[in-house]
């Protein structure tokens, strides 16, 4: 595979990451925004970390990348989460 291939995808995929961790952050976000008391960040973490064990289950990953990529991609979902918070409040 060429670099500019390579590049091409790597680019793709970042964008779709970024993507899914807006997606994923949204609900969180608009539910913490109309009531204060809830803890967005912490059901956040719960429902993704439950996600990702039922991915673990279901297929054959090696468990060390999923998780590092887990937890990479959890810390990018809370990080959006806490900043669309704050600069709401």
């Amino acid at each position: 595979m060429e670099t500019r291939e390579k590049e091409t995808i790597r680019v793709r995929l970042m964008l779709i990451e970024a993507l899914l961790v807006q997606a994923v952050a949204t609900p969180y976000v608009t539910r913490g925004r109309q009531d204060p008391d809830f803890d967005a960040v912490g059901t956040m973490r719960t429902d993704v970390v439950d996600w990702f064990d039922i991915l673990a289950g279901q297929e054959n990953y090696d468990e060390h990348i999923l998780g590092r990529e887990g937890t990479r991609l959890l810390g990018a979902i809370q990080q959006h989460v806490e900043q669309r918070l704050k600069r709401w409040r």
